[in-house]
């Protein structure tokens, strides 16, 4: 009797296990989709949508994913485990010695906790069943579309949707009155910069969905998958063209031209990206003072934004000698601002006070101000070793993965700041998307591979 009903005890469990394990996937495709569209939508909550992200597939991998025998994504061996260790301890370092240790330290675990999970996630992802991975791909891609389209829509009627929403829901709106244009107490209309999250997060997105919908396009060779890959396309153009962020548009103009290159010669685009990868990291402080001295603050030429954020790059570089070796610490540039604020002067015919602004707008120049010397260089052998890593990606996937890093490149030397949270967790998320996109690559053609080989021994016989 005690046996039976063990017996069924089990069966029972082993039962409710597998419907799970098919709710679990049966969700894959929407639950990517939405999570897509909402980094698209809602960019700035990016640092919520991470943790959410990992706990979905936590739980994927408990119940219907399996892990590779490979690692794909370790820390390696010889150079590379010491490199980790040697930048962990001086980031510890430079955080207790911060102005503000506390808040840095704290700063410190929620960035290494995000670089955590998108490192687990890319493993997690890459190790999944080719089912699995193909109804993820197939949602974010969707997911990415759709909110590349919204986007569209959004600028071409002045944001009408969210104006919209907005004044039928305020408290979506937040405490920023200043993001908005009111009439009788009703939002009349979004402020156009407010969508610069939205157009930096479809950059970061834009390559790894783009591999994947070119993945899907050489595996099915139908219309619709083509029409995903120039919808897509022709979407993040548009969105981005169509915006007032000028980084976006520099960065996806120098992604496509490193994306062409690559196709014409892989060293060609490897050494340009390493050459610009070095100036940006390195020689980020003098040309920051080169641009000021010349005059380039009072060009009619750039943009206001620009011209203001070379004020900025100028005060912030000539304050970097008196901390050059190992910087001032962790969140230094936002507490020496507050307390530059009270007396920070504007010079006549600049569009910013000699100040070093609430963000950088330059990460490379704010790693200087903050790690000096030493965390420059710990930063630009990170660059390397990402280099270096993609350029040991299949030829298919290589084009993409350099493209991206170009982005990524271009958004940090003129947008944002390097503690924004959403920022990095958007950045987290797009690693993780290309590494589903490349291993997703790597099995279609696999896949394919393995069907052409009997034809062809057919035919050899």
């Amino acid at each position: 009797m005690l046996g039976k009903s063990l017996s069924g005890a089990t069966e029972y469990v082993e039962q409710r296990t597998a419907a799970a394990a098919v709710a679990a996937r049966d969700a894959l495709l929407p639950v990517a989709f939405t999570f897509a569209l909402m980094s698209l939508v809602a960019p700035k909550f990016s640092h919520t949508l991470l943790p959410a992200a990992f706990a979905c597939l936590v739980l994927l991998q408990g119940r219907s994913a399996r892990q590779t025998t490979t690692q794909p994504m370790s820390f390696g061996s010889g150079f590379t485990p010491i490199y980790f260790v040697a930048a962990a301890l001086y980031l510890f370092a430079r955080a207790v010695t911060a102005p503000q240790p506390a808040s840095a330290l704290a700063l410190l675990a929620v960035f290494g906790a995000f670089l955590a999970m998108a490192w687990q996630m890319s493993r997690t992802l890459t190790g999944l069943n080719p089912i699995d991975q193909r109804k993820l791909t197939q949602g974010l891609l969707a997911g990415t579309l759709v909110g590349a389209v919204y986007l569209v829509a959004e600028l071409l009627t002045s944001q009408s949707i969210v104006t919209s929403v907005l004044n039928h829901v305020p408290l979506l709106a937040g405490g920023r009155k200043g993001h908005f244009i009111f009439a009788d107490d009703r939002i009349q209309s979004v402020r156009t910069y407010v969508l610069n999250r939205n157009i930096g997060v479809l950059n970061l997105l834009f390559w790894p969905m783009l591999l994947i919908a070119a993945n899907e396009a050489e595996r099915l060779k139908d219309l619709k998958s083509k029409l995903y890959v120039y919808g897509l396309f022709f979407a993040t153009f548009c969105a981005t063209f169509l915006s007032v962020h000028k980084t976006s548009k520099v960065a996806l103009l120098l992604a496509c031209a490193v994306f062409v290159l690559s196709k014409l010669s892989k060293r060609a685009a490897l050494s340009a990206m390493t050459v610009i990868w070095m100036l940006a990291t390195l020689a980020v402080v003098p040309a920051s003072r080169i641009a000021y001295d010349n005059g380039l603050q009072n060009s009619t030429v750039l943009a206001g934004s620009a011209r203001a954020r070379i004020v900025i790059w100028n005060f912030e570089a000539q304050q970097i000698p008196e901390a050059w070796l190992f910087g001032r610490g962790i969140q230094s540039v936002i507490y020496y601002d507050q307390l530059q604020a009270p007396t920070a002067t504007v010079v006549p015919g600049e569009l910013s006070a000699q100040r070093n602004g609430h963000h950088s707008h330059n990460i490379y120049l704010q790693i200087w101000y903050e790690f000096g010397a030493v965390g420059a260089l710990l930063f630009s052998i990170a660059g390397l070793l990402i280099l270096r890593r993609i350029a040991s990606m299949p030829a298919r996937s290589f084009p993409f993965a350099i493209a991206a890093f170009a982005s990524v490149t271009a958004i940090m030397a003129f947008s944002w700041g390097l503690w924004q949270h959403w920022y990095f967790a958007a950045v987290c998320m797009s690693a993780a998307a290309l590494a589903l996109a490349k291993s997703a690559g790597e099995r279609t053609g696999g896949m394919r591979g393995t069907a052409e080989t009997p034809s062809r021994t057919t035919s050899q016989a």
